[in-house]
């Protein structure tokens, strides 16, 4: 991608007038005109990205590191699944540069302040997935909200105006305020035979539990009736011979756990790809670039990951 500058030498200038047999030089556009395009388009795609994001119960986000030219950038991306068409969507939330060390309160503040633009509530994200390092993973365990066991996997980011004190040997979990914005993290899984076969234990005692006919009860009580309507959409779901993704339109408890369950990826390569696309805009010749025209530019330019 060539700077946004080139359109002013006269060599390019030249080129489109004897491309386009004319001289007519208005039909060539200076830097003013490009760069109030490039910030119409961005404010465009950010407004699109809010408003689908209003609609959203679940949303996946990936998070990396990336450095280039002695300068680092952490690149977000997000992945939804549309409830009406059941297609996977993935968007570009932003690529922000990171000034100093990459340890874990420049990752949780930049994270923060990323979520926060798109007006993105924690508790629509599912989970955040990264990759394994340090750095990220005390991120997520210094500021986490207190779990249950059952949640242990789930992390919460919050807001970073107040001092904290900076030490990477410190451990002071007990300690932290509660926060505003919740992201989950999937680390490496490491179990075990005996952890699967609890695991398998526990799935079976769940489809029991939920398609056994004695927990159907006359009771009146909201959450017993909520319990009840729970286990006939199951019931009836499992006993559905159709394979299209269009019968949970029938079941909205089912749908809600499919779109909760389904919407998280695998693994943070999306993230990878647009450091792959930031590479052809950052280029070692333009390390001039400006941080904010750098994410505008690789955020009209990849949008879909």
């Amino acid at each position: 991608m060539r700077p946004l500058l080139t359109c002013e030498k006269h060599s390019f200038r030249k080129l489109i007038l004897g491309l386009t047999r004319t001289n007519d030089e208005s039909i060539i556009p200076n830097l003013k005109n490009l760069s109030n395009l490039l910030n119409t388009n961005y404010i465009s795609y950010v407004t699109m990205l809010k408003l689908t994001f209003e609609k959203l119960k679940f949303i996946c986000t990936t998070a990396d590191i990336w450095s280039a030219n002695n300068k680092s950038y952490l690149g977000m991306t997000c992945h939804f699944i549309d409830a009406e068409t059941y297609e996977r969507s993935s968007f570009v939330l932003g690529c922000r540069r990171i000034k100093g060390s990459h340890n874990y309160l420049n990752i949780a503040e930049t994270m923060t302040t990323i979520i926060q633009e798109y007006n993105i509530h924690y508790s629509k994200i599912t989970h955040t997935v990264t990759d394994n390092a340090s750095n990220f993973g005390k991120a997520f365990r210094t500021f986490s909200t207190s779990l249950l066991p059952s949640q242990s996997t789930t992390m919460s980011i919050g807001d970073l105006n107040e001092d904290i004190l900076d030490s990477e040997d410190s451990d002071f979990e007990d300690n932290i305020t509660t926060v505003d914005i919740a992201i989950s993290v999937t680390n490496s899984i490491d179990s075990t035979t005996d952890g699967e076969e609890e695991h398998s234990d526990n799935s079976d005692d769940f489809f029991k539990n939920v398609c056994t006919p004695n927990n159907l009860n006359s009771s009146s009580d909201p959450e017993s009736r909520n319990l009840n309507n729970a286990n006939v959409q199951a019931l009836s779901f499992f006993n559905n011979k159709k394979k299209e993704l269009n019968i949970l339109n029938k079941f909205s408890t089912i749908k809600e756990v499919f779109l909760q369950y389904n919407t998280t990826i695998p693994s943070s390569a999306a993230v990878e790809r647009l450091f792959s696309g930031a590479i052809q805009v950052l280029t070692p010749r333009r390390n001039r670039l400006g941080d904010k025209t750098f994410e505008k530019l690789l955020c009209c330019r990849a949008k879909y990951i």
